[in-house]
C-alpha cells in the first residue's frame, strides 16, 4: 500500500488506482486478519490494481476486498518494460486506452474524506489525458476526475470545473507517487509525499 507516505491524520484510502501500475507481489485473496496488521486502513480501500500479471495480458486484478472486474477499452495491458516495485505495471499507450468498472456505492465519496492515489510514470511527449475518475463527457458537480496537462506538466482535480490546479510539478521518465486527499473541506495534493497544493472542496460526490 502507498498510504503509508501520507501524513498521519488523513483519511484512509478509498480508491487506489495506479496508472501504469504500482506493482506489488502477486495478488492474493483478501485476508483481513493478515492485511489489516500491515495496513490498518486496508479495509477502507475500494479498488486496488497492482499491475502484476502475465506480460501482454489484459486481465487486471483488483486486490481490494471488492474484487471488481475491469472491462477493457482500447489496448491497455500488463507490461514488464516499466515497474516501480514488482515485475510489471499497467500500460496505457493508446489515446483512448482505459479500464472501466461498474457503478458501485464504493465509489460514492459524498461529502466525506477520501484519498485517490497512484504510482505514475509519464513517458516523453505524453499527451494530456484524464488519469482516473467517474466523470462522463459532460461536466457535473457530483462527479470527479484527475487530469494531467502536458503543456504545463500540471495536475488538476475537476468536478464541473477545476477545483485545484498544481504548478508544473510532474516530470517525465521517472516514477512518481500522486495523491489527492480530502479531509473535511480541504483537498490537498501530494507528489512523492510532499504537499504541493490545496483548495477548498465541499462537493458532494454522489455519482457512482
Amino acid at each position: 500500500m502507498n498510504a503509508g507516505i501520507l501524513a498521519p491524520g488523513y483519511s484512509p484510502p478509498v480508491l487506489s488506482l495506479p496508472l501504469l501500475g504500482s506493482p506489488q507481489p502477486v495478488p492474493t485473496p483478501y485476508a483481513p486478519s493478515l492485511q489489516d496488521e500491515v495496513d490498518p486502513f486496508w479495509n477502507g480501500v475500494s479498488l486496488y490494481l497492482s499491475g502484476e500479471g502475465l506480460y501482454g495480458s489484459q486481465t487486471f486484478i483488483d486486490s481490494s476486498k471488492n474484487g471488481f472486474a475491469a472491462a477493457v477499452a482500447g489496448s491497455p495491458q500488463i507490461s514488464s518494460a516499466f515497474s516501480r516495485f514488482g515485475k510489471g505495471s499497467i500500460s496505457f499507450q493508446g489515446v483512448r486506452d482505459c479500464l472501466l468498472f461498474s457503478a458501485s456505492q464504493e465509489f460514492v465519496f459524498g461529502t466525506g474524506n477520501f484519498t485517490v492515489e497512484m504510482q505514475l510514470y509519464l513517458p516523453e511527449n505524453q499527451n494530456s489525458r484524464g488519469l482516473i475518475g467517474n466523470r462522463p463527457d459532460g461536466a457535473s458537480t457530483t462527479t470527479w476526475q484527475m487530469l494531467f496537462h502536458t503543456t504545463t506538466n500540471r495536475l488538476e482535480w475537476h468536478t464541473g470545473s477545476a477545483v485545484v490546479t498544481t504548478g508544473a510539478t510532474l516530470r517525465t521518465g521517472v516514477w512518481q507517487h500522486v495523491a489527492f486527499c480530502r479531509s473535511g473541506t480541504t483537498l490537498r495534493v501530494f507528489v512523492n509525499g510532499q504537499q504541493i497544493a490545496s483548495a477548498t472542496d465541499s462537493s458532494n460526490y454522489s455519482t457512482n
